[in-house]
Protein backbone atom coordinates (compact mmCIF):
# COMPACT_ATOMS: atom_id res chain seq x y z
CA UNK A 1 0.00 0.00 0.00
CA UNK A 2 1.11 3.31 -0.97
CA UNK A 3 2.06 6.31 1.18
CA UNK A 4 -0.69 8.53 -0.15
CA UNK A 5 -2.63 5.35 0.90
CA UNK A 6 -2.35 5.36 4.35
CA UNK A 7 -2.61 8.95 4.80
CA UNK A 8 -6.06 8.48 3.89
CA UNK A 9 -6.62 5.02 6.04
CA UNK A 10 -5.25 7.22 8.74
CA UNK A 11 -7.57 10.18 8.72
CA UNK A 12 -10.33 7.35 8.33
CA UNK A 13 -9.40 6.60 11.80
CA UNK A 14 -9.61 9.64 12.71
CA UNK A 15 -12.93 10.59 11.40
CA UNK A 16 -14.59 7.18 13.37
CA UNK A 17 -13.00 8.42 16.67
CA UNK A 18 -14.45 11.85 16.05
CA UNK A 19 -17.68 9.75 15.11
CA UNK A 20 -17.63 7.87 18.00
CA UNK A 21 -17.29 10.96 20.39
CA UNK A 22 -20.34 12.71 18.95
CA UNK A 23 -22.84 9.92 19.49
CA UNK A 24 -21.64 9.23 23.24
CA UNK A 25 -22.49 12.69 23.66
CA UNK A 26 -25.92 12.23 22.13
CA UNK A 27 -27.42 16.04 23.20
CA UNK A 28 -30.79 15.18 20.97
CA UNK A 29 -29.81 18.31 19.00
CA UNK A 30 -30.77 17.99 15.11
CA UNK A 31 -26.95 19.70 14.84
CA UNK A 32 -25.16 17.02 16.60
CA UNK A 33 -27.08 13.98 14.33
CA UNK A 34 -26.01 15.98 11.19
CA UNK A 35 -22.76 16.45 11.97
CA UNK A 36 -22.35 12.71 12.73
CA UNK A 37 -23.82 11.92 9.66
CA UNK A 38 -21.28 14.50 8.36
CA UNK A 39 -18.31 12.88 9.67
CA UNK A 40 -19.28 9.44 8.58
CA UNK A 41 -19.84 10.32 5.08
CA UNK A 42 -15.93 12.27 5.08
CA UNK A 43 -14.54 8.79 6.34
CA UNK A 44 -16.16 6.52 3.68
CA UNK A 45 -14.90 9.51 0.95
CA UNK A 46 -11.31 8.87 2.82
CA UNK A 47 -12.02 5.09 2.45
CA UNK A 48 -12.98 5.48 -1.47
CA UNK A 49 -9.60 8.09 -1.74
CA UNK A 50 -7.44 5.58 -0.27
CA UNK A 51 -8.51 3.04 -2.25
CA UNK A 52 -8.03 5.09 -5.19
CA UNK A 53 -4.50 5.54 -4.29
CA UNK A 54 -3.95 1.51 -3.91
CA UNK A 55 -5.39 0.89 -7.29
CA UNK A 56 -4.02 3.65 -9.20
CA UNK A 57 -2.32 3.05 -12.37
CA UNK A 58 -2.94 -1.20 -12.07
CA UNK A 59 -6.98 -1.21 -12.14
CA UNK A 60 -9.25 -1.95 -14.90
CA UNK A 61 -11.35 0.34 -16.47
CA UNK A 62 -14.46 -0.67 -14.23
CA UNK A 63 -12.49 -0.93 -10.88
CA UNK A 64 -11.72 3.21 -11.77
CA UNK A 65 -15.11 3.80 -12.88
CA UNK A 66 -16.49 2.49 -9.63
CA UNK A 67 -14.01 4.54 -7.92
CA UNK A 68 -14.54 7.84 -9.27
CA UNK A 69 -18.34 7.77 -8.62
CA UNK A 70 -18.32 7.05 -5.27
CA UNK A 71 -15.73 9.75 -3.87
CA UNK A 72 -17.32 12.15 -6.19
CA UNK A 73 -20.44 11.27 -4.62
CA UNK A 74 -19.65 11.04 -1.01
CA UNK A 75 -18.26 14.55 -1.40
CA UNK A 76 -21.02 15.91 -2.93
CA UNK A 77 -23.15 14.44 0.05
CA UNK A 78 -20.50 15.48 3.03
CA UNK A 79 -20.72 19.11 1.16
CA UNK A 80 -24.72 18.93 1.23
CA UNK A 81 -24.81 17.70 4.76
CA UNK A 82 -22.53 20.40 6.04
CA UNK A 83 -24.74 22.70 4.42
CA UNK A 84 -27.69 21.43 6.23
CA UNK A 85 -25.68 21.33 9.47
CA UNK A 86 -24.66 25.18 9.50
CA UNK A 87 -27.98 25.70 9.37
CA UNK A 88 -29.57 23.62 12.12
CA UNK A 89 -26.12 24.93 14.10
CA UNK A 90 -27.21 28.75 13.55
CA UNK A 91 -31.15 28.15 14.03
CA UNK A 92 -29.94 26.60 17.20
CA UNK A 93 -27.33 28.90 18.44
CA UNK A 94 -28.40 32.06 16.80
CA UNK A 95 -32.04 31.92 16.14
CA UNK A 96 -31.92 31.49 12.31
CA UNK A 97 -34.06 30.44 10.08
CA UNK A 98 -33.64 28.99 6.84
CA UNK A 99 -35.34 30.26 3.98
CA UNK A 100 -38.09 27.78 2.07
CA UNK A 101 -36.55 29.25 -1.42
CA UNK A 102 -33.33 27.38 -0.98
CA UNK A 103 -34.65 24.42 1.15
CA UNK A 104 -34.35 22.17 -1.73
CA UNK A 105 -31.03 23.85 -3.62
CA UNK A 106 -28.90 22.23 -2.14
CA UNK A 107 -30.23 18.72 -3.11
CA UNK A 108 -30.75 19.61 -6.57
CA UNK A 109 -27.35 20.60 -7.11
CA UNK A 110 -26.04 17.51 -5.64
CA UNK A 111 -27.96 15.42 -7.80
CA UNK A 112 -27.46 17.47 -10.96
CA UNK A 113 -23.92 17.27 -10.32
CA UNK A 114 -23.76 13.88 -9.91
CA UNK A 115 -26.00 13.08 -13.35
CA UNK A 116 -23.29 15.32 -14.92
CA UNK A 117 -20.33 13.03 -13.16
CA UNK A 118 -21.39 10.12 -14.14
CA UNK A 119 -22.23 11.09 -17.41
CA UNK A 120 -18.76 11.95 -18.34
CA UNK A 121 -18.11 7.96 -18.81
CA UNK A 122 -19.56 8.48 -22.71
CA UNK A 123 -19.55 12.21 -22.46
CA UNK A 124 -15.85 12.80 -21.49
CA UNK A 125 -17.22 16.22 -19.93
CA UNK A 126 -15.15 16.20 -16.80
CA UNK A 127 -12.51 13.04 -17.23
CA UNK A 128 -11.61 10.40 -19.41
CA UNK A 129 -10.68 6.14 -18.25
CA UNK A 130 -9.39 4.45 -20.89
CA UNK A 131 -9.43 0.75 -20.76
CA UNK A 132 -6.71 -0.52 -19.15
CA UNK A 133 -7.35 1.98 -15.90
CA UNK A 134 -5.30 5.17 -16.67
CA UNK A 135 -7.58 7.92 -16.76
CA UNK A 136 -6.95 11.97 -17.27
CA UNK A 137 -9.05 15.04 -16.59
CA UNK A 138 -10.28 17.25 -19.32
CA UNK A 139 -9.71 21.40 -19.16
CA UNK A 140 -13.37 20.93 -18.03
CA UNK A 141 -13.14 19.24 -15.16
CA UNK A 142 -12.96 22.21 -12.98
CA UNK A 143 -16.41 22.96 -13.56
CA UNK A 144 -17.19 19.49 -11.27
CA UNK A 145 -16.16 21.23 -8.52
CA UNK A 146 -18.72 24.42 -9.32
CA UNK A 147 -20.90 22.05 -7.56
CA UNK A 148 -19.28 22.54 -4.15
CA UNK A 149 -19.31 26.04 -4.36
CA UNK A 150 -23.74 26.11 -5.47
CA UNK A 151 -24.32 24.00 -2.43
CA UNK A 152 -22.86 26.25 -0.15
CA UNK A 153 -24.25 29.60 -1.28
CA UNK A 154 -26.82 29.87 0.05
CA UNK A 155 -24.90 29.70 3.21
CA UNK A 156 -22.33 32.64 2.01
CA UNK A 157 -25.40 34.95 1.61
CA UNK A 158 -26.32 34.19 5.13
CA UNK A 159 -23.19 34.99 6.20
CA UNK A 160 -22.96 38.13 4.69
CA UNK A 161 -26.68 39.13 5.62
CA UNK A 162 -25.98 38.23 9.75
CA UNK A 163 -22.22 38.79 9.61
CA UNK A 164 -22.78 40.89 12.75
CA UNK A 165 -24.58 38.62 14.84
CA UNK A 166 -22.37 35.46 14.18
CA UNK A 167 -19.19 37.79 14.29
CA UNK A 168 -16.56 38.34 11.20
CA UNK A 169 -14.23 35.51 12.95
CA UNK A 170 -17.23 33.08 13.07
CA UNK A 171 -18.00 34.00 9.24
CA UNK A 172 -14.21 33.17 7.78
CA UNK A 173 -14.49 30.04 9.93
CA UNK A 174 -17.61 28.55 8.56
CA UNK A 175 -16.88 29.65 4.82
CA UNK A 176 -13.09 27.94 5.50
CA UNK A 177 -14.05 24.63 4.51
CA UNK A 178 -15.75 24.88 1.35
CA UNK A 179 -12.90 27.22 0.21
CA UNK A 180 -10.39 25.49 1.14
CA UNK A 181 -11.69 22.15 -0.35
CA UNK A 182 -11.76 24.52 -3.64
CA UNK A 183 -8.37 25.19 -3.31
CA UNK A 184 -6.61 22.57 -2.74
CA UNK A 185 -9.40 20.68 -5.58
CA UNK A 186 -7.02 22.95 -8.07
CA UNK A 187 -3.84 22.39 -6.87
CA UNK A 188 -4.68 18.56 -7.09
CA UNK A 189 -5.83 18.21 -10.39
CA UNK A 190 -2.60 20.04 -11.23
CA UNK A 191 0.00 18.05 -9.34
CA UNK A 192 -2.35 15.21 -8.27
CA UNK A 193 -1.15 15.51 -4.69
CA UNK A 194 -2.84 13.18 -2.37
CA UNK A 195 -4.21 15.42 0.45
CA UNK A 196 -7.24 16.87 -0.51
CA UNK A 197 -9.27 14.71 1.43
CA UNK A 198 -7.36 14.45 4.70
CA UNK A 199 -6.89 18.63 4.87
CA UNK A 200 -10.94 18.66 4.31
CA UNK A 201 -10.81 16.14 7.51
CA UNK A 202 -8.83 18.63 9.33
CA UNK A 203 -11.20 21.28 8.95
CA UNK A 204 -13.84 18.82 9.95
CA UNK A 205 -11.87 18.78 13.37
CA UNK A 206 -11.35 22.25 13.37
CA UNK A 207 -15.18 22.86 13.07
CA UNK A 208 -15.66 20.61 15.98
CA UNK A 209 -13.24 22.27 18.56
CA UNK A 210 -14.52 25.72 17.39
CA UNK A 211 -18.39 24.83 18.11
CA UNK A 212 -17.62 23.27 21.37
CA UNK A 213 -15.54 26.03 22.23
CA UNK A 214 -18.42 28.57 22.02
CA UNK A 215 -20.70 26.19 23.04
CA UNK A 216 -18.98 25.78 26.23
CA UNK A 217 -18.76 29.60 26.49
CA UNK A 218 -22.37 29.76 25.41
CA UNK A 219 -23.27 27.89 28.71
CA UNK A 220 -21.06 29.29 31.19
CA UNK A 221 -22.81 32.53 29.97
CA UNK A 222 -26.18 30.98 30.64
CA UNK A 223 -24.94 29.65 33.84
CA UNK A 224 -23.93 33.23 35.00
CA UNK A 225 -27.28 34.40 33.96
CA UNK A 226 -29.30 31.88 35.63
CA UNK A 227 -26.71 32.65 39.14
CA UNK A 228 -28.04 35.95 38.97
CA UNK A 229 -31.27 34.97 38.49
CA UNK A 230 -31.06 32.49 41.22
CA UNK A 231 -29.89 35.47 43.63
CA UNK A 232 -33.34 37.70 41.88
CA UNK A 233 -35.19 34.73 43.12
CA UNK A 234 -33.42 34.45 46.75
CA UNK A 235 -33.95 38.67 47.00
CA UNK A 236 -37.71 38.01 45.64
CA UNK A 237 -38.58 35.54 48.24
CA UNK A 238 -37.44 37.79 50.92
CA UNK A 239 -38.66 41.02 50.23
CA UNK A 240 -39.62 43.84 52.99
CA UNK A 241 -43.25 42.92 53.32
CA UNK A 242 -42.60 39.31 53.49
CA UNK A 243 -40.27 39.85 56.34
CA UNK A 244 -42.57 42.05 57.73
CA UNK A 245 -45.74 40.48 57.79
CA UNK A 246 -44.05 37.05 58.92
CA UNK A 247 -42.30 39.58 62.09
CA UNK A 248 -45.48 40.68 62.96
CA UNK A 249 -47.26 37.66 63.31
CA UNK A 250 -44.56 36.16 65.44
CA UNK A 251 -44.60 38.76 67.53
CA UNK A 252 -48.71 38.95 67.75
CA UNK A 253 -48.29 35.02 69.04
CA UNK A 254 -45.77 36.12 71.70
CA UNK A 255 -48.76 37.51 73.28
CA UNK A 256 -50.85 34.70 72.41
CA UNK A 257 -49.61 31.68 71.75
CA UNK A 258 -45.63 31.51 72.79
CA UNK A 259 -45.29 28.04 72.01
CA UNK A 260 -46.39 28.21 68.34
CA UNK A 261 -44.20 31.57 68.66
CA UNK A 262 -41.50 29.42 68.69
CA UNK A 263 -42.42 27.14 66.31
CA UNK A 264 -43.18 30.37 63.76
CA UNK A 265 -39.55 31.57 64.70
CA UNK A 266 -37.90 28.04 63.87
CA UNK A 267 -40.55 27.11 60.16
CA UNK A 268 -38.86 31.05 59.68
CA UNK A 269 -35.37 30.67 60.15
CA UNK A 270 -35.05 26.89 58.19
CA UNK A 271 -36.66 28.74 55.13
CA UNK A 272 -34.39 31.36 55.43
CA UNK A 273 -31.62 29.10 55.65
CA UNK A 274 -32.94 26.68 53.05
CA UNK A 275 -33.42 30.00 49.97
CA UNK A 276 -29.88 30.94 50.69
CA UNK A 277 -27.85 27.52 50.62
CA UNK A 278 -29.84 26.63 47.33
CA UNK A 279 -28.58 30.31 45.62
CA UNK A 280 -24.79 28.96 46.76
CA UNK A 281 -25.26 24.95 45.84
CA UNK A 282 -25.36 24.15 42.18
CA UNK A 283 -26.96 20.48 42.88
CA UNK A 284 -29.96 19.42 42.05
CA UNK A 285 -33.01 18.66 44.52
CA UNK A 286 -34.89 15.49 45.05
CA UNK A 287 -38.82 16.69 44.27
CA UNK A 288 -39.57 15.70 47.95
CA UNK A 289 -37.09 18.31 49.09
CA UNK A 290 -38.54 20.84 47.20
CA UNK A 291 -42.10 20.06 48.61
CA UNK A 292 -40.65 19.75 52.69
CA UNK A 293 -39.68 23.78 51.79
CA UNK A 294 -42.66 24.89 49.96
CA UNK A 295 -44.58 23.42 52.86
CA UNK A 296 -42.62 25.71 55.15
CA UNK A 297 -43.46 28.64 53.09
CA UNK A 298 -47.12 28.04 52.81
CA UNK A 299 -46.91 27.09 56.84
CA UNK A 300 -45.87 30.71 57.27
CA UNK A 301 -48.84 32.24 54.42
CA UNK A 302 -50.94 30.50 56.20
CA UNK A 303 -50.36 31.52 59.61
CA UNK A 304 -51.05 35.49 58.36
CA UNK A 305 -54.54 34.08 55.80
CA UNK A 306 -55.63 31.32 58.37
CA UNK A 307 -58.57 29.22 56.51
CA UNK A 308 -58.26 31.70 53.26
CA UNK A 309 -55.72 29.66 52.11
CA UNK A 310 -56.65 26.07 51.08
CA UNK A 311 -53.47 23.95 49.64
CA UNK A 312 -54.35 20.36 48.23
CA UNK A 313 -51.38 17.82 47.78
CA UNK A 314 -51.55 15.05 45.31
CA UNK A 315 -48.22 13.61 45.20
CA UNK A 316 -48.01 10.28 43.33
CA UNK A 317 -43.99 10.11 42.35
CA UNK A 318 -40.99 12.88 44.29
CA UNK A 319 -38.55 10.76 43.38
CA UNK A 320 -37.35 12.36 40.67
CA UNK A 321 -34.76 15.64 40.56
CA UNK A 322 -35.55 19.06 40.23
CA UNK A 323 -33.06 22.48 40.44
CA UNK A 324 -34.06 24.47 43.41
CA UNK A 325 -36.32 26.74 44.08
CA UNK A 326 -38.37 26.01 41.01
CA UNK A 327 -41.61 25.03 42.60
CA UNK A 328 -42.03 27.43 45.90
CA UNK A 329 -41.42 30.83 43.72
CA UNK A 330 -44.40 29.35 41.49
CA UNK A 331 -46.50 28.38 44.57
CA UNK A 332 -46.16 31.56 45.73
CA UNK A 333 -46.96 33.34 42.91
CA UNK A 334 -49.99 31.45 43.11
CA UNK A 335 -50.60 32.60 46.49
CA UNK A 336 -49.69 36.09 45.61
CA UNK A 337 -51.06 36.91 42.47
CA UNK A 338 -53.95 34.68 42.44
CA UNK A 339 -55.47 33.17 45.94
CA UNK A 340 -54.96 36.93 48.10
CA UNK A 341 -56.35 38.49 45.57
CA UNK A 342 -60.26 37.84 46.51
CA UNK A 343 -61.41 38.32 49.20
CA UNK A 344 -62.82 35.38 50.33
CA UNK A 345 -59.85 33.63 49.33
CA UNK A 346 -59.10 30.66 47.32
CA UNK A 347 -56.75 26.90 46.44
CA UNK A 348 -54.00 25.81 44.95
CA UNK A 349 -54.13 22.01 43.90
CA UNK A 350 -50.14 20.91 43.86
CA UNK A 351 -50.11 17.51 41.60
CA UNK A 352 -47.07 15.51 40.96
CA UNK A 353 -47.02 12.42 39.25
CA UNK A 354 -45.37 10.74 36.58
CA UNK A 355 -46.01 8.86 33.08
CA UNK A 356 -43.89 6.95 30.42
CA UNK A 357 -42.15 9.55 28.96
CA UNK A 358 -42.50 12.81 31.37
CA UNK A 359 -42.35 13.93 35.32
CA UNK A 360 -45.03 16.30 35.45
CA UNK A 361 -45.66 19.18 38.33
CA UNK A 362 -49.05 20.66 37.96
CA UNK A 363 -50.05 24.52 39.89
CA UNK A 364 -53.32 25.16 39.98
CA UNK A 365 -54.94 27.93 42.07
CA UNK A 366 -58.88 28.86 41.67
CA UNK A 367 -57.65 32.58 42.36
CA UNK A 368 -58.34 36.04 40.32
CA UNK A 369 -56.50 35.33 37.23
CA UNK A 370 -54.87 37.61 34.48
CA UNK A 371 -55.66 38.02 31.05
CA UNK A 372 -51.99 36.06 28.98
CA UNK A 373 -52.37 38.11 25.83
CA UNK A 374 -51.86 41.29 27.65
CA UNK A 375 -47.92 41.40 28.16
CA UNK A 376 -47.92 44.12 31.05
CA UNK A 377 -50.26 42.42 33.07
CA UNK A 378 -48.54 38.97 32.23
CA UNK A 379 -45.11 40.49 33.54
CA UNK A 380 -46.91 41.95 36.75
CA UNK A 381 -47.89 38.99 37.71
CA UNK A 382 -45.60 36.41 36.85
CA UNK A 383 -42.23 37.91 38.64
CA UNK A 384 -38.70 37.02 37.95
CA UNK A 385 -39.57 33.35 39.92
CA UNK A 386 -40.98 32.20 36.54
CA UNK A 387 -38.42 33.12 34.34
CA UNK A 388 -36.15 31.76 36.80
CA UNK A 389 -37.48 28.50 36.88
CA UNK A 390 -38.53 28.72 33.02
CA UNK A 391 -34.51 29.10 32.22
CA UNK A 392 -33.78 25.93 34.42
CA UNK A 393 -36.59 23.46 33.36
CA UNK A 394 -36.29 24.87 29.79
CA UNK A 395 -32.37 25.74 29.19
CA UNK A 396 -30.98 22.80 31.66
CA UNK A 397 -33.40 20.28 31.97
CA UNK A 398 -34.62 19.91 28.45
CA UNK A 399 -38.73 20.41 29.83
CA UNK A 400 -41.54 22.48 29.32
CA UNK A 401 -43.36 25.21 31.42
CA UNK A 402 -46.97 25.92 30.03
CA UNK A 403 -48.89 28.74 31.51
CA UNK A 404 -52.93 29.20 31.10
CA UNK A 405 -54.93 31.56 32.98
CA UNK A 406 -58.16 33.24 32.69
CA UNK A 407 -59.22 36.45 34.62
CA UNK A 408 -61.64 35.55 37.48
CA UNK A 409 -60.92 31.83 37.21
CA UNK A 410 -57.25 31.26 38.02
CA UNK A 411 -54.03 30.03 36.57
CA UNK A 412 -52.54 26.76 35.91
CA UNK A 413 -48.20 26.39 35.80
CA UNK A 414 -47.97 23.06 34.32
CA UNK A 415 -44.14 21.76 33.99
CA UNK A 416 -42.99 18.78 32.56
CA UNK A 417 -39.91 17.21 32.62
CA UNK A 418 -38.40 14.32 30.08
CA UNK A 419 -37.26 11.41 32.09
CA UNK A 420 -34.23 10.41 30.00
CA UNK A 421 -33.17 14.10 30.53
CA UNK A 422 -33.79 14.26 34.20
CA UNK A 423 -31.63 10.64 34.88
CA UNK A 424 -28.20 12.72 32.81
CA UNK A 425 -29.61 16.19 34.68
CA UNK A 426 -28.92 14.41 38.18
CA UNK A 427 -25.85 12.96 37.12
CA UNK A 428 -23.97 15.85 35.10
CA UNK A 429 -24.41 17.80 38.94
CA UNK A 430 -23.27 14.60 40.60
CA UNK A 431 -20.24 14.51 38.48
CA UNK A 432 -19.80 18.08 38.64
CA UNK A 433 -19.67 18.02 42.57
CA UNK A 434 -17.26 14.76 42.39
CA UNK A 435 -15.20 16.72 39.75
CA UNK A 436 -14.65 20.23 42.01
CA UNK A 437 -13.97 17.96 45.30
Amino acid sequence: MTPKAWINFYCVILMVILSIGIYRRRTGRKSNKVFFALVVTQALTLFFDGVYWCIVGKSSFLEMAVVFVLIYFFCLLMITLYHYYLRAFWKEHYGIRESNRFKYFPIIVNMVFNVLWISSFFTHLFFVINEDGSYYYTPYHIFSQIGIMLILLPDLLVLIKERKKMGFKNCLLWIFLPIWSAVVRMFDLKYDLPFVYPAISLCIVGIFTMVNTEMDSSVEKHLLSVREDMNKVMISQIQPHFLYNVLNSISILCHKNPNRAAEITDEFASYLRWNINSVLSSEPLSVSEEISHTKKYLDLEKERFGDVLNVVWNVSDDSFFIPPLVLQPLVENAVRHGICQKEDGGTIWIDIYSDINDHHIVITDNGEGFDTSDPGESKDKLHVGLSYAREQVEGICGGKIAVESTPGRGTKVHISLPRENNTIFSLHYKNEKMDSN
